[in-house]
C-alpha cells in the first residue's frame, strides 16, 4: 500500500512566530485575547466617541492594565483591522540587557515624540508612572505611545519634568 497518497502536514513557513507580548501590569490584558497578538501595529481603530488610535499602541495600553478586563473581552470583536493572529506563548529569546551605546527611538508616527525630550530616551522601562486621575503606565509604554503620536505635543513638551521614575537619559541619534 503507497502511503504518499495521503496528504502530509507541515508547518507553513510564510513567517517566523511572532511571540505573544507579555503583560506589563497585573491588570494587563490582552486586546485580541489570550494566544493572540495584535498583527497590523501601524492600523489606525476607530471607535464612535473616542479618537482613533493605531493597532500598536491599543495592545501597550491593555497590556499596561489601562484597558478594564470587560472593555478587553469584548475588543477582539470590534478590531479587526488590528489584524490579531496567533502567538507563541513563551519565546525562546531572552531580552537584551539595555547597555551603552543606547540609540534614541524611532518615531513611528509624523505626530510622534520622545516622551524624555530629545536626544533622551527611557532608561528605565518597567517603572510605572503616576499621574493624577489617570491610571499608572509602565515608562516604556508611554514611550511608545509618544513615539506612536498618541499623546500631544504640548503634553510631551512637559512630561520629561514629571517622569523622573523613567530614569531618563541621554541616547545616540543614530545606529
Amino acid at each position: 500500500k503507497n502511503c504518499d497518497a495521503s496528504p502530509s502536514i507541515t508547518p507553513q513557513p510564510s513567517s517566523p512566530p511572532s511571540y505573544c507580548p507579555e503583560l506589563t501590569s497585573d491588570d494587563g490584558c490582552s486586546v485580541c485575547g489570550e494566544g493572540k497578538t495584535v498583527g497590523n501595529a501601524t492600523a489606525l481603530f476607530s471607535f464612535p466617541g473616542s479618537p482613533d488610535v493605531r493597532c500598536g499602541v491599543l495592545e501597550q495600553t491593555g497590556l499596561a492594565g489601562a484597558i478594564s478586563v470587560n472593555q478587553c473581552n469584548v475588543l477582539p470583536a470590534l478590531i479587526e483591522v488590528c489584524e490579531c493572529k496567533n502567538c507563541d506563548a513563551s519565546p525562546s529569546i531572552t531580552p537584551q540587557p539595555s547597555s551603552p551605546p543606547s540609540y534614541c527611538p524611532e518615531l513611528t508616527s509624523d505626530d510622534g515624540c520622545s516622551v524624555c525630550g530629545e536626544g533622551k530616551t527611557v532608561g528605565n522601562a518597567t517603572a510605572l508612572f503616576s499621574f493624577p486621575g489617570s491610571p499608572d503606565v509602565r515608562c516604556g509604554v508611554l514611550e511608545q505611545t509618544g513615539l506612536a503620536g498618541a499623546i500631544s505635543v504640548n503634553q510631551c513638551n512637559v512630561l520629561p519634568a514629571l517622569i523622573e521614575v523613567c530614569e531618563c537619559k541621554n541616547c545616540d541619534a543614530s545606529p
